[in-house]
């Protein structure tokens, strides 16, 4: 689910977002953070509600093409959808179903244009391409369709996009990863097991969960103590001439310097001089690493930092 560099991200924003902010401001920042993993998770789910609509939009219009006197020139494409047992498997699953009830996930209900105009697409690309439609491919075979379903039209369409873009602050984000995501998903899914494939939380573990929050609490609760380190290792530099991304960085990294006893240095300083490279301007990772690396012997001089036999690697 998450990993860290998401996390980091995440906590980067609400730190960037509320700098200067009063300590009895730190329950709202942390809810803040909270919300923004409860719509990771969200998102993952609204992207898996997909299949669901995608199998029943189908076998609605087959049981329609039966009807009808003359056979729907769609009618083989939407009988391939039916004896699909992998995309079967994966939308009948009681647990994804329950997420997007409790999610209250609508979107391809209240766009059913969107959803169609995707069918369609899907049928003229023949992504469901066996040609004999009494002799079903095997699961592997169908689970292939369906990925390939996915990565050409769902995880790249660009108006799903741009709902994303402007639902939710953190979507936008969190659309690569979460579609990375839905992809382990799918190539993990086993035929004969009854268990859900999905995860049943935006974390990989109760440590991860604890990172995130603690790395908000820690950068607000000690922004003074972690603010006067900066400058005194900042040669010629007015802390205003700063960039605000570069200086919430810093803060971020002396933050997980300090108080993160498990996590090395080095591993600190690599994230977040990989997160600039998105984040900032060409020339911050020469900066942040200079100041980086002095700061981490400094700190340690002076009795700051205090790793674990973990953190110490």
């Amino acid at each position: 689910m998450l990993n860290r560099r998401q996390l980091r991200i995440k906590a980067m924003e609400i730190v960037y977002c509320f700098s200067n902010s009063t300590q009895n401001e730190l329950e709202k920042h942390l809810q803040v953070f909270k919300n923004s993993t409860d719509n990771f998770y969200h998102l993952y789910i609204f992207i898996l509600s997909f299949f669901v609509e995608f199998k029943n939009y189908c076998n609605e219009r087959l049981e329609l093409s039966k009807k009808k006197y003359l056979k729907d020139q769609s009618f083989d494409f939407y009988l391939k959808i039916s004896k699909n047992v992998f995309l079967k498997k994966i939308t009948s699953d009681p647990y994804l179903k329950s997420q997007i009830d409790l999610f209250n996930i609508n979107y391809w209900s209240e766009f059913p244009s969107h959803l169609e105009n995707i069918v369609k697409e899907i049928e003229r690309k023949n992504l469901f391409n066996h040609n004999d439609i009494t002799m079903s491919v095997d699961f592997e075979g169908q689970r292939k369709q369906v990925i390939t379903t996915f990565k050409k039209l769902i995880a790249s369409d660009n108006k799903l996009y741009d709902y994303i873009e402007n639902s939710q602050l953190s979507w936008a984000n969190d659309f690569a990863l979460v579609n990375s995501l839905v992809l382990s998903n799918l190539n993990g899914v086993k035929k004969k097991s009854s268990k859900s494939f999905l995860h049943k939380s935006a974390y990989k573990n109760k440590e991860d969960s604890n990172f995130g929050l603690k790395l908000v609490e820690c950068n607000f609760s000690n922004e003074k103590l972690i603010e006067n380190e900066i400058i005194k290792v900042i040669d010629n530099w007015d802390i205003d001439r700063v960039a605000k991304i570069d200086m919430v960085l810093l803060k971020m990294c002396v933050s997980e310097f300090i108080y993160f006893e498990s996590i090395p240095i080095k591993v600190s300083i690599n994230e977040y001089l990989d997160i600039a490279k998105d984040y900032s301007s060409n020339k911050s990772n020469v900066f942040l690493n200079g100041v980086l690396d002095k700061l981490s012997k400094t700190l340690l001089e002076t009795g700051l930092i205090n790793k674990n036999k973990k953190g110490s690697k």
